[in-house]
């Protein structure tokens, strides 16, 4: 969800976007409104997500910490959402940046590009910023590829081992899998902390 979002939202932030007298881009609050109800739904993805993992993950774990520091329930549930909102709000300030410095490369000054030109002349700054961005998209596609079985493989989604169920698989790259490390490394590429 957030990720296909990162593709609209320059879009939407460009076009919420104006160049001012100064030579700077400036934008309205309408790209982080539109970003709410992505934000909210991706939040009640991950309570979902959540709720059937929570267990798997403290019996591996064996208690909440943060940092090291054992935390209550409720403390770790808090850092958690907290960490998982910002993690979610940071792809957004990607974009919404994105989409503000390719606007200031339209306005008449041209302050920032003059500034970087000083720094690199060989590099355009606006260049440097959307092969950033694009980079991100490693974060998402990493993930799906070693997640992802080889050709031909069965892999059983369930819950537990019941009725000899297999709980390993061979990814795409021949590497060897289990469904607890699919899981966790699914779950980062959707920068979900809880």
């Amino acid at each position: 969800l957030l990720w296909f979002s990162m593709l609209l939202m320059p879009v939407v932030a460009f076009k919420a976007s104006w160049c001012t007298e100064d030579g700077f881009a400036r934008r309205s609050p309408g790209p982080w409104l539109a970003f709410a109800p992505l934000l909210a739904a991706s939040m009640y993805l991950e309570y979902q997500c959540f709720k059937y993992t929570v267990l798997p993950f403290i019996q591996v774990v064996g208690n909440f910490k943060h940092l090291g520091v054992k935390l209550s329930f409720k403390a770790w549930l808090a850092v958690a959402i907290a960490m998982s909102v910002l993690n979610k709000a940071d792809m957004a300030s990607d974009s919404i940046f994105l989409a503000v410095t390719l606007r200031s490369d339209m306005c008449e000054d041209q302050r920032i590009s003059r500034v970087w030109s000083l720094i690199d002349p060989w590099c355009h700054y606006s260049t440097l910023v959307i092969m950033s961005y694009c980079l991100t998209f490693l974060q998402v596609i990493y993930p799906l590829i070693v997640t992802t079985p080889s050709f031909g493989e069965k892999v059983d989604y369930v819950v537990g081992a019941a009725g000899g169920a297999k709980l390993t698989y061979f990814n795409f790259l021949g590497q060897n899998m289990n469904l607890g490390d699919t899981l966790m490394m699914l779950a980062e590429a959707s920068n979900m902390c809880s």
